[in-house]
């Protein structure tokens, strides 16, 4: 070769792949002196040209610029740097395929959010948490150290967190409120026996109608603030009204302290 690794003819035996030695290809870059941007280019052909990440660690390439030419994290790993650092740095190219669990993930940085964006389904994180734990559930996702709400806040949507089996209760400690239940699909009575309240229902849109065949009674209606006509068009009587009103009331005909008539 000509007279050092600057030299153009060296640079196109690398380029083209031709007669170099694999030291040669792996000091190049360093001992160059080009940019910054010029070099991780060609760290990035180095890749192409079947270059371990490991062989250019050991010749002193940084994680920063492994990972900016491209490297996987297996073959991060394989170079010698752990979970920990690969999480620092942001290394998330491969996380999927690289064979470690959620939970040793978790435990070494990675973030809910690097899962979403590395595409596991909440179907899959949730396998892995009644996996890494006797009860599965909310209790071993804390243990994981995660919870629901941080699937949700990560952008995992309700129809996904409930096809991957997430229980009402869960989804309900998981913050979601009845209004956006009720859109997914589930019932007044379902949401009642979750122990929403009839105010949490009818803030959610369900009418008096409904409210009262899934089992509410005129009490839970009372104060969910239905008056006596809106009472009587679903089928309240006179009576019904008179007596729930003497038991709570003591006989002043007004509306449980809303201050409307009766009128009995």
């Amino acid at each position: 070769m000509g007279g050092g690794y600057g030299d153009e003819e060296d640079e196109e035996a690398l380029r083209s792949g031709g007669p170099t030695s694999r030291h040669f290809e792996l000091s190049f870059v360093a001992n160059t002196g080009r940019p910054t941007t010029n070099r991780s280019a060609l760290l990035k052909e180095l890749r192409g040209l079947n270059v371990t990440a490991k062989e250019l660690a050991q010749e002193g390439h940084s994680l920063a610029a492994l990972k900016t030419a491209g490297y996987h994290m297996k073959e991060l790993v394989n170079a010698g740097f752990d979970l920990q650092q690969l999480a620092a740095a942001g290394v998330s190219r491969g996380l999927r395929a690289s064979g470690f669990a959620v939970p040793e993930l978790r435990k070494a940085g990675y973030e809910i959010k690097d899962f979403k964006g590395a595409n596991y389904s909440a179907k899959q994180l949730r396998a892995e948490a009644v996996a890494a734990g006797e009860n599965g559930g909310v209790d071993t996702q804390r243990a994981m150290g995660y919870t629901l709400a941080d699937l949700r806040s990560a952008g995992y949507p309700l129809w996904e967190l409930k096809a991957a089996g997430y229980t009402l209760m869960e989804l309900k400690k998981g913050g979601f409120t009845a209004s956006e239940l009720k859109e997914s699909g589930y019932s007044a009575k379902t949401l009642k026996s979750a122990s929403f309240t009839c105010k949490d229902l009818k803030a959610a849109g369900f009418d008096l109608a409904w409210l009262k065949m899934s089992g509410y009674e005129l009490l839970d209606l009372v104060d969910a603030g239905y008056g006596q006509k809106a009472l009587r068009a679903v089928g309240f009587s006179e009576n019904d009204l008179q007596v729930h009103f003497r038991s709570r009331g003591g006989g002043k005909k007004e509306d449980f302290g809303m201050g409307r008539s009766f009128g009995f």
